[in-house]
């Protein structure tokens, strides 16, 4: 999938990729510098939508124009969703449980605490520590977001998926802002967050609104068939 940049148009354009097999190997040095492994971009060089570099790993410093480009690209070719469901599905979905789960992890320097990630549970027993299941308490670990966000966040995350996820947080922690600049190292404007996190609620009511639809077509097969089926018997 190509789409223009709205702020750097005449410069480059961006590719969100399917694969990973289309993640060039840099994106894994330090995925934290990046939007993401599936955003790539490609010199225009003022020539519309010609490609005239090799795609390249679109920079954290390109977030803001990243997501205003895509949602103004989704918002006028919706159908193009379908493409990358389990890609936005991934950005988009949130494990209350997982979220709440994090939150009450709080470290104790007089008590060890060990908790287990996939079954969300803690435990005080000393047997934990040689079980790889079971990981100590760090002593960052303060139930704030960003204390959530370390727990849930996987290496390889680019910018995009932390900023994403960090959004899914915010709501079920009833958090209304974060400091942007500090936690992502990333120099913007003053109105420029109001502009990603709207560009990111169109993108998410797309995307929603193309599942709803999946929904309903799958969920109107199902009753067409059964109707069919309930003919055939009488």
């Amino acid at each position: 999938m190509k789409f223009k940049s709205i702020k750097k148009g005449d410069k480059i354009a961006y590719i969100v990729t399917t694969g990973s097999s289309d993640t060039p190997m840099h994106y894994y040095s330090n995925p934290y510098n990046y939007i993401g492994s599936s955003i790539l971009c490609y010199d225009t060089y003022g020539d519309g939508m010609t490609q005239h570099s090799p795609s390249y790993c679109a920079s954290k410093d390109l977030l803001e124009d990243f997501l205003i480009s895509f949602a103004i690209f989704l918002n006028d070719n919706p159908d193009e969703v379908e493409n990358i469901d389990l890609f936005l599905g991934g950005l988009f979905e949130c494990n209350e449980d997982q979220v709440r789960f994090f939150e009450g992890l709080k470290y104790n320097p007089d008590v060890t605490v060990y908790y287990n990630k996939s079954e969300l549970k803690t435990s005080k027993s000393s047997k934990k520590e040689y079980d790889k299941r079971w990981e100590k308490i760090p002593s960052w670990a303060d139930g704030t977001m960003e204390a959530v966000l370390s727990f849930m966040a996987q290496s390889y995350w680019g910018t995009l998926k932390r900023f994403a996820c960090l959004d899914n947080i915010k709501p079920i922690l009833n958090y209304s802002w974060y400091d942007f600049e500090k936690h992502f190292n990333i120099k913007t404007p003053s109105n420029s967050f109001s502009m990603m996190i709207n560009s990111l609620n169109v993108i998410k009511a797309i995307w929603k609104s193309y599942r709803h639809k999946d929904y309903a077509k799958r969920s109107m097969e199902n009753l067409k068939y059964n109707l069919e089926r309930e003919k055939e018997t009488q």
